[in-house]
């Protein structure tokens, strides 16, 4: 406010209208002061409710997240013991496999021995026969 402004208003009021004029002022500028704090008020009560809000939730991912990498780490355990069991049922599948394969050969060879006596028996029947043994 200019003094030109102030003198004005001296002139027209007087010192008490001026007065009453400035408290009227000072009531309308308090009552703003107030009405600007309470909104702040109600901000800051929301930024705290919110603050809480995302401390609890913050922990319950840290929570969940625990849980997880603990669930996680036992399935990998898991998965490794049954990862060697499985090593160790391989194995011995291929040890199995591999006495089968020799027993099979063993029976194969056999069997070529049979064969081979039976045709050399048959043989000396024909040689016998064509002799004239019985």
């Amino acid at each position: 406010m200019e003094l030109g402004a102030i003198a004005v208003l001296l002139r027209d009021f007087g010192g008490w209208g001026v007065s009453a004029l400035l408290i009227v002022a000072l009531v309308y500028r308090d009552r703003e002061c107030q009405s600007c704090q309470k909104s702040q008020i109600a901000l800051v009560e929301r930024l705290v409710t919110a603050m809480h809000a995302a401390s609890v939730a913050t922990a319950q991912f840290e929570a969940a997240l625990k849980s997880l990498t603990e669930t996680l780490d036992a399935r990998g355990q898991t998965v490794g013991d049954l990862s060697h069991r499985i090593d160790i049922v391989v194995e011995k599948i291929q040890h199995g496999l591999g006495n089968l394969g020799g027993s099979m050969q063993a029976i194969a060879n056999w069997i070529e021995k049979e064969k081979d006596r039976d045709r050399n028996r048959a043989r000396e029947r024909e040689e016998d026969r064509e002799r004239g043994r019985p």
